[in-house]
């Protein structure tokens, strides 16, 4: 087999056959298990199948351990000389297309008459011996009425090598000889591709027989003779002629060669290679050793029991091979795609040939695009992503100990959120001992007596250890008549023509023994993790027999690593709830079934799934099994013989809860190594069928047909190569090689890909570096500098610079602004009254770095802006702008009583610096901005700024300071268009504005850019209008202390105003306390251009609340007012249940309650739990959501008969219906953690209308308008407890 595709038409063809049931070929193992009926065909007639198919086949010899490394080793053999053979045949016509490139070379003009005939005698054995085999796989697949990988490979070097070979022919038929130039001809191709194809199966097979490893090691294990004791006489004997009944001699050192039973002798055994544990096992007579162990320092004999295929190492080899050959159910998706990717690729070659050809790009390239196309196309990768990956997870499992039945358990162990332990044999060592005997009406000893003489019929463990208890005090046992088990309640029997019952308090209930007397002693007894049996006879009590089972030492440990890891931990038990609580909270685990009789295990684990659960069930694999079967994954504990192979899909071979956590932590990495290498798989096809395609030949990105095989043959290497990265799995430690391995194979791919284009390309340019990040347009509000605190003048020197910058305007749109040191708006420049300042503007050259952002030659020194060095970000169109005005920029700084406020004086070219000095005698905030012609074109594109001229005696001083300038964009698309936007001057001279905007960009004050403050601080805002739209600057839920209009700072402020005018070209400055916590939000009150354009700001405080300032007012002290409404279906759910109600014992606010109702009401919830989440108050009122699905615990929280199912239920996955949460009126994504904030009105409803959804918002903005400031619906004022009833008016109380 070739690749995945074939095991696909084998698979197919097997299916076809008569008498066939079930047949799985593995393309990784390159084996085949079928399930058939021998009447209607036999294994003759399944190889001659396979046959028909175009393949061959012979019967697996399970005595021949050696036969698949053999094959396998053929393979690898056969595929390298073929490989190095291609090699050497193309490397000529390698060089022949090197010299291509160099046409005026001597070699060229020598060899250039011969290319052509040379090419054809080098490449035609390369194409139909070397390649035979993808022909024969191309006809095979045609004739089941498909395509497969060697299609592909078969059209496309036919076609290169046929198109060559009509071209030579063309030459001779017209010239009468095949020497001299020749023109077309892509012999190379063919046969390069063929080469190249051949190496990638070449080291698929090295991958493929490294993921084999495992079985290879177990099979290295197992000792080729044996030394057997045959009519008196030692004798050495061949390992497959060992027979059951032997008496098998084992000297120090040696391997044990099978499995018995010791009957002589005394050792210590090394059994690591079977179960993992390093410490070697003492053996002695009645010991049970395993084949392939190997023996310490003594001598013994033993009695061989299971020989060839029944030891425990055969058992464990073919149950590691049975995995590997196993398929998950996600290959399924991979098939799926397989078996339509093939015949796509053609079409999508075909069109790609067509379409060049309409475009007129001539034959040659069009067809070598079509030939790239077919050839870089790779089923192979996607065949090999998850049977590698379960090769190598089942064979480290195996060296873990841990047997893994295959992909199904595999993946679903990823998926286990539940684990359920049995306790008896699983959580505890499964050897109950006799702790407490306590007798009532006779002595210690004849109640033991009469206990063990009944046990002595009973097969379970408590029963044997009753009885070794008896044995060991040498008791003398009476045999018992009529006996008989009572299962889940205990035993009865008759001792000496009298009636006894032995066990639990359903027992003596059942036969109506009173139990009362001995109630306190059975509690004590219980309470201390111990399991109680009460003996009677048919008329009271006579005893208690106590017994308690040793917890195994990692039972503990591994319970606390599951509930690390998020799986939720459940045990299983039929001992009363009292035994099981106390041994359940000394394992730390908090989930009990305790009292559930053996029948009823599988139902528990059923109820746990119905809950939405998955869950996985670990016992000991007998009495466990329906349990095992029901569960999501089972996983059965086992010793080195006894595996119950068939009832878990996982088998835990050392009998070590730990190795539960190791299996889940394996069945993680290879489901998601699985995922990795479909993605990648799917990956290389997406980014290369495209540029195979030659789709982005504008940017010199094309791939040679050659190229593209190899790179197909990459793929296929690469994805067997991550999953053997599993190899590094430790359950200890993280497995960085792998969990980095997508990274690499990312970058990796990327590479190969443009390396290759490079190669392909002799004219391919240097990349491109569009695609690095866009830098930052915004100036952050608090990037200003202190108030300056000298008291003498200065000089001052600002350095700025002019730059064009591309950045985001909007999620998803950019822009290119024309700015001042690279952002918008430009330095906050700060200067003291007196002072005298030198403006530096210097024009970005293209070819040069940016300066420093401002920089200062101050005496003394002083700062005018507190920014840092920045990189440049100069536009890439070169020095000719075609933009009128581009070319030039200027700076008018309005605090400059002079001529254009220094624009005359500052008009700069690209590379340009001018000077310029005024005095700074006016204090006051300023704008500053570009004045070149066009003026407003250079406004509108960002150039402009504030500039403070403080005065001597200094500013009064505040908490907090921050710069915001408000702007607008005309862009020539309309707002919320995506993609890069081009300023559109016929906007601009119309006056109409897409965006406004607060420092350069949408939400750049929103977010990680927001203003934030503490309560009781007192913040000072410089606001201005860089652009031509004056602003009504607003915060909401503020009101200004001091504002200082115009930017007029030595005046008089104007004193508690809600808005400030602030006019296009001018600032003002505004000063206020923030005396409660909160968002407060930044506006334009004309708020269409904060709400819908962009101009839209957030100043977060935070600290304690202050009720006295503001507070809502409701009829309970207790409330904080987050309002929730809750729907279904439409329907309103029903929440005045009792269950639901304030249960308050104190009236202290903060105290945290369970959430309630208010007034009765069934809709509104007001959460009054600080800091509660969403997910918490579904949880506390029983409804278990996710985003796509909602579970009702109780019944009883529904809100009607029609939407009442039966307890449990749930409602996922029923159309389109999902959960939609709308906070303060605005849809966000439902999010279970979003916690309640003060006065939040929440609606949550699923499965809504759009109708519904309005008809729901509106219900709840009824309701909470109760406890608004004002109801304008009802047109009067909130009332203490007044109904929140629409239709009942709020007057009176």
């Amino acid at each position: 087999m070739h690749c995945a595709s074939c095991s696909a038409l084998i698979t197919r063809k097997l299916k076809k056959t008569a008498g066939v049931e079930e047949a799985n070929v593995n393309y990784g193992a390159n084996k085949a298990r079928i399930r058939f009926d021998p009447a209607q065909v036999n294994e003759q007639g399944l190889i001659a199948a396979v046959k028909a198919a175009g393949y061959g086949a012979v019967v697996a010899n399970e005595q021949d351990k050696e036969a698949d490394k053999k094959r396998r080793f053929d393979e690898i053999r056969s595929y390298r000389r073929k490989f190095w053979i291609g090699l050497i045949l193309s490397l000529p016509m390698l060089g022949f297309m090197v010299l291509s490139f160099l046409p005026h070379s001597k070699i060229h003009d020598f060899i250039l008459p011969s290319m052509g005939i040379v090419s054809l005698l080098l490449a035609t054995p390369v194409q139909f011996w070397l390649g035979a085999g993808f022909y024969r796989g191309f006809w095979s697949s045609l004739k089941m009425g498909t395509f497969s990988m060697d299609s592909l490979i078969a059209i496309g070097t036919s076609t290169a090598y046929i198109y060559s070979l009509w071209n030579l022919m063309s030459h001779f038929l017209t010239e009468g000889t095949v020497i001299g130039e020749i023109h077309d001809l892509y012999f190379e191709v063919a046969a390069l591709l063929i080469t190249f194809v051949l190496l990638g199966k070449w080291l698929e097979a090295r991958a493929k027989g490294a993921t084999s490893e495992a079985i290879q090691k177990l099979m290295g294990l197992q000792a080729k003779t044996a030394r057997v004791l045959r009519d008196g006489e030692t004798v050495d004997v061949p390992i497959e002629d060992v027979q059951a009944g032997d008496t098998v001699i084992v000297r120090p050192g040696e391997k044990v060669p099978v499995d018995g039973v010791v009957t002589k002798g005394l050792t210590s055994i090394d059994e690591s290679m079977l179960t993992g544990e390093s410490i070697p096992v003492e053996k002695k007579e009645g010991d049970r050793v395993f084949g392939a162990t190997m023996n310490g320092h003594g001598s013994i004999e033993f009695k061989a029991e299971k020989v060839g295929a029944e030891t425990a190492l055969a058992q464990i080899i073919r149950f590691v091979e049975e995995a590997q050959g196993s398929k998950a159910p996600i290959q399924a998706f991979a098939d799926w795609i397989s078996s339509w990717f093939v015949p796509a690729v053609i079409a999508v070659a075909i069109l790609t040939f067509a379409i060049w050809m309409v475009l007129g790009a001539g034959i040659t390239f069009a067809l070598l695009a079509f030939v790239s196309v077919i050839v870089i196309a790779c089923p192979c990768a996607m065949g090999l992503a998850t049977p590698t990956s379960i090769m190598v997870a089942t064979g480290k499992g195996a060296e873990q100990g841990i047997l893994i039945r295959g992909g199904e358990p595999l993946e679903a162990a990823k998926k286990i959120d539940t684990m359920v332990f049995d306790k008896t044999g699983t959580l505890t060592k499964g050897k109950p001992e006799v702790t407490d005997i306590i007798a009532l009406s006779s002595t210690e000893e004849k109640l033991l007596q009469l206990a063990a003489s009944l046990e002595q019929g009973s097969e379970h463990p408590l029963a044997e250890s009753i009885v070794n208890h008896a044995k060991a005090k040498n008791l003398t046992l009476s045999s018992t008549e009529d006996f008989k088990a009572i299962p889940g309640h205990g035993i009865e029997g008759i001792l000496e023509g009298k009636k006894y019952f032995l066990g639990n308090r359903k027992l003596m209930e059942k036969f109506n023994i009173d139990t009362k007397a001995i109630e306190n002693q059975l509690q004590t007894l219980e309470e201390k993790g111990k399991t109680a049996m009460i003996l009677s006879d048919e008329r009271q009590v006579l005893g208690i027999v106590a017994v308690a089972d040793t917890l195994k030492e990692t039972s503990k440990e591994a319970v606390e690593r599951l509930g690390n890891m998020g799986i939720e931990v459940y045990m299983i038990t039929g001992d009363n709830k009292r035994t099981a609580q106390a041994i359940a909270k000394s394992l730390g685990i908090r989930n009990v079934l305790a009292e559930v009789l053996p029948e009823q295990k599988a139902s528990e684990v059923k109820k746990l799934q119905e809950q939405g659960k998955k869950v996985a069930m670990v016992g000991d694999g007998i009495n466990d099994s329906p349990a095992l079967a029901q569960a999501d994954l089972g996983i059965a504990m086992g010793s080195g013989t006894d595996i119950a192979m068939e009832t878990g899909g996982i088998v835990l071979v050392k009998n070590d809860l730990r190795d539960v956590v190791t299996a889940i932590k394996l069945s993680r990495a290879t489901v998601n190594k699985i995922k990795q290498n479909m993605f990648f798989a799917l990956f290389f096809n997406v980014i290369g069928i495209p540029i195979a395609a030659r789709a982005f030949m504008h940017w010199g990105i094309i791939l040679r047909p050659e190229l593209a095989g190899l790179a197909m043959a990459f793929s296929s290497v690469s994805v067997v190569t991550n999953s053997l990265l599993l190899k590094g799995f430790h359950p200890l430690k993280r497995n960085w090689l792998s969990d980095l391995a997508p990274v690499f194979m990312a970058v990796g791919f990327t590479a190969l890909f443009l390396g290759f284009a490079k190669l392909s390309s002799a004219t391919t340019e240097d990349m491109s570096s569009s695609g690095q990040k866009l830098p930052e347009i915004s100036r952050s509000a608090s990037d200003l500098d202190s108030p300056i605190t000298r008291n003498t003048d200065g000089t001052v020197v600002i350095k700025l610079e002019t730059r064009e910058v591309i950045s985001e305007l909007a999620p998803g749109t950019t822009y290119q602004y024309w700015t001042y040191n690279g952002t918008v708006p430009g330095p906050f420049l700060r200067v003291r009254e007196g002072d005298t300042v030198e403006v530096q503007l210097t024009h970005a050259a293209d070819d040069e770095e940016a300066s420093q952002d401002i920089s200062f030659d101050l005496v003394p020194t002083a700062l005018a802006d507190g920014g840092e060095t920045e990189d440049a970000h100069a536009d890439d169109s070169g020095g000719a702008h075609a933009e009128e005005g581009h070319a030039t920029h200027s700076i008018d700084l309005h605090a400059v009583t002079g001529p254009g406020g220094g624009s005359v004086l500052t008009q700069v070219r690209d590379g340009e610096t001018k000077i310029f000095r005024f005095k700074a005698n006016r204090p006051g905030v300023y704008v500053y901005h570009c004045a070149s012609p066009h003026v407003p074109t250079h406004i509108a594109n960002g150039m402009y700024g504030l500039i403070v001229v403080e005065p001597k005696k200094g500013l009064e001083p505040v908490d907090k300071e921050f710069y915001i300038m408000q702007g607008e964009l005309y862009t020539a698309g309309a707002l919320g268009r995506k993609g890069h936007q081009e300023f559109s001057k016929a906007k601009l001279l119309a006056e109409k504005p897409e965006y406004f905007i607060f420092n350069g960009r949408t939400g750049a004050l929103a977010g990680s850019g927001a203003l934030r403050a503490s309560v009781g601080e007192r913040i000072r805002l410089y606001v201005g209008v860089g652009g031509f739209v004056p602003s009504n600057f607003h915060v909401i839920g503020a009101v200004f202390d001091k504002v200082y209009p115009e930017g007029a700072i030595s005046s008089e402020p104007l004193r508690n105003v809600q808005t400030t005018i602030i006019p296009a070209g001018g600032s003002a400055v505004v000063e206020f306390t923030v005396d409660v916590p909160g968002m407060y939000l930044l506006v334009d009150h004309s708020l269409t251009r904060s709400v819908d354009r962009g101009a839209l700001g957030e100043l977060i405080v935070e600290g304690p609340r202050n009720s006295e300032i503001f507070s809502a007012i409701n009829p309970d002290p207790n409330h904080t007012h987050a309002d929730l409404a809750i729907w279904v279906e439409g329907e309103p759910i029903d929440l005045s249940a009792e269950k639901y109600m304030l249960n308050e014992e104190s009236n202290d606010p903060e105290k945290e309650t369970k959430p309630h109702l208010h007034d009765g009401n069934a809709l509104v919830i007001h959460r009054h739990k600080p800091g509660q989440s969403i997910g918490e108050f579904l949880e506390a009122i029983d409804i278990v959501a996710t985003n796509r699905c909602i579970t009702f615990d109780d019944q009883s929280s529904l809100g009607s008969a029609e939407l009442r199912p039966t307890s449990g239920r749930s409602l996922c996955d029923e159309g389109v219906k999902r959960w939609q949460m709308f906070v303060n009126g605005t849809e966000r994504p439902f999010d279970p953690s979003y916690v309640f904030a003060d006065l939040d009105q929440i609606l949550l409803t699923y499965g809504a209308t759009e109708e519904q959804v309005s008809e729901q918002l509106q219900s709840l903005s009824d309701d909470a308008c109760l406890y608004s400031q004002t109801c304008p619906e009802r047109g009067k004022p909130p009332v203490e407890n007044c109904v929140a009833d629409p239709a009942v008016p709020c007057t009176d109380q």
